[in-house]
């Protein structure tokens, strides 16, 4: 994107598109960490719950955090594809700043979704 931006653009835009892509990339990889993270804690809160019983049961018994868990996740993945979405259309002058704005609102809410859900474990 960035590339694109650089053969199209200069001055202003340029710089308001590099800092958006910038913005963008840094989002994503706080957003690949906070998953990794959230997978670690997932093992972590199964061990430490299962006891005798295997994974397998542990989900069974804790559907309704497994789902909530798993939803979240997903909620977060869904708004980071929508946010690269909206600043690639952005960036090429055929959307609109505010479908970023909408991107980024739904990460912070999917985000709080998933702490939500770590926090739910009840274990």
């Amino acid at each position: 994107m960035l590339t694109k931006s650089r053969k199209a653009d200069s001055g202003i835009k340029l710089e308001v598109n590099s800092k958006l892509l910038d913005s963008c990339t840094n989002l994503m990889e706080a957003i690949r960490i906070l998953v990794k993270k959230a997978r670690l804690l997932q093992a972590e809160i199964v061990a430490q719950g299962k006891g005798t019983a295997s994974a397998k049961e542990f989900y069974k018994r804790n559907h309704q955090w497994t789902d909530g868990f798993i939803s979240a996740a997903k909620a977060v993945a869904a708004a980071a594809k929508f946010l690269l979405t909206a600043a690639d259309k952005v960036v090429s002058s055929n959307g609109k700043l505010e479908h970023m704005v909408v991107a980024a609102q739904e990460i912070a809410a999917s985000t709080a979704q998933l702490v939500v859900a770590t926090a739910d474990a009840g274990v």
